[in-house]
């Protein structure tokens, strides 16, 4: 009953009907842009506690390579773009996970696995 990024997961394993990806570029226009939170903005039991609403560079990245690898490249952009900013600005750490709002990095810094991820959303788009 909640609408999280795992919805965005056929995508990227390139199971999903173009009709389908369709319907999930659209909720990801209207739910989950620009920083695709692992649960959607709107969501009642979205939240600042880890797995209900920070971005996961992990997951976020599954879903963004998803509508990207479907032609939704505009809305994949944004959401790249985002991360790579809140990275960015992140100084001289990788957080394990950030604030799908303001960027701010949470939990561990020096998370090392978090910058494959990083560097995937560098390369792969």
């Amino acid at each position: 009953n909640v609408l999280t990024t795992a919805s965005f997961m056929p995508l990227f394993a390139k199971v999903a009907s173009n009709e389908r990806a369709k319907h999930m570029n659209d909720i990801a226009v209207k739910h989950f842009l620009p920083g695709m939170p692992t649960v959607a903005y709107d969501d009642p039991s979205y939240g600042r506690n880890y797995w209900r609403g920070p971005t996961w560079l992990n997951v976020a990245y599954f879903a963004t390579k998803g509508l990207y690898d479907y032609g939704f490249v505009d809305t994949a952009n944004v959401i790249r773009s985002q991360i790579i900013q809140w990275v960015a600005n992140d100084g001289d750490y990788i957080h394990e996970n950030y604030d799908s709002k303001t960027g701010e990095g949470f939990c561990c810094d020096h998370f090392s696995w978090r910058c494959v991820f990083i560097r995937k959303f560098i390369l792969d788009f």
